[in-house]
């Protein structure tokens, strides 16, 4: 009995009659066949000597991205803490949201003597540094909020003092240690007559006792919160840590949303 037809290539050499079946697909959309055996290179038919070649049938395998279509273009878009491509502003009845991207932000803490810390600090914001639960300053111009013992955080518009840190460094010289932190937090203001009632709803502050100037650090659904009172039962400003934007964020629009 005869045996199957073998097929002769072009080049006179013999080539098996079928092609194996353990064939290996690639990332790029075409077959690669391992092993030894036939194969083709720039054109030419050659037998396998070591180097890589690749079937006759298939395009070449690259797992290299090179300059061409296969080339990943990523186009950057910046994006608010909130995840807006603008800032968020939210109004749900009595209650208007507004994220404030436009603040220069700076923590500062005390390394000299009161003295000393006082008299520099009353020269920048018109006013001794705050004790617990306080804020001073006047608004418009660089403030300080009270967050612990000899440590305060400053706020100031950012068109007025774009390099907040750097001036209080410059000013302040060693008697206090100065860290920039305008990308570390989020700060969201709340203005209309229903801002007393959401926040009663998420964290346990007296917002009815609280008067202007005042600054209290609380939780709000377990992320901790710096909660200023700017106009009693009308304005107030809630910041936190920039990674609980989305969170606080939808946390105060969901309780502004039930208050309507």
């Amino acid at each position: 009995m005869r045996g199957p037809k073998r097929r002769t290539c072009w080049a006179g050499s013999v080539r098996p009659p079928s092609r194996p079946r353990w064939r290996v697909r690639s990332r790029w959309g075409s077959w690669r066949w391992p092993g030894r055996g036939w194969a083709r290179r720039s054109g030419r038919s050659a037998r396998w000597t070591g180097a890589t070649y690749r079937c006759g049938r298939c395009r070449r395998i690259s797992w290299t991205r090179t300059e061409g279509a296969c080339v990943a273009e990523y186009r950057l878009a910046p994006t608010f803490a909130c995840g807006g491509a603008a800032p968020l502003l939210a109004r749900h009845g009595a209650v208007t949201i507004t994220e404030r991207p436009d603040l220069a932000l700076a923590a500062l803490a005390q390394r000299a003597g009161d003295a000393a810390l006082e008299a520099l600090v009353r020269d920048v914001t018109g006013a001794p540094p705050p004790g617990p639960g306080r804020i001073s300053g006047q608004a418009g111009g660089v403030q300080l909020a009270w967050t612990g013992p000899g440590q305060w955080l400053a706020l100031a518009p950012a068109d007025r003092h774009p390099d907040l840190a750097g001036m209080l460094v410059a000013r302040l010289g060693a008697a206090a240690s100065v860290t920039d932190q305008a990308g570390g937090w989020v700060c969201l203001d709340l203005d209309g007559v229903g801002c007393r009632a959401l926040l009663e709803r998420l964290c346990p502050l007296d917002t009815g006792a609280m008067d202007a100037g005042r600054a209290e650090r609380t939780g709000i659904e377990h992320m901790g919160c710096l909660v200023i009172c700017e106009v009693p039962g009308q304005r107030y400003r809630v910041m936190a840590a920039r990674s609980f934007a989305v969170s606080l964020a939808d946390m105060l629009e969901t309780v502004a949303r039930g208050l309507v």
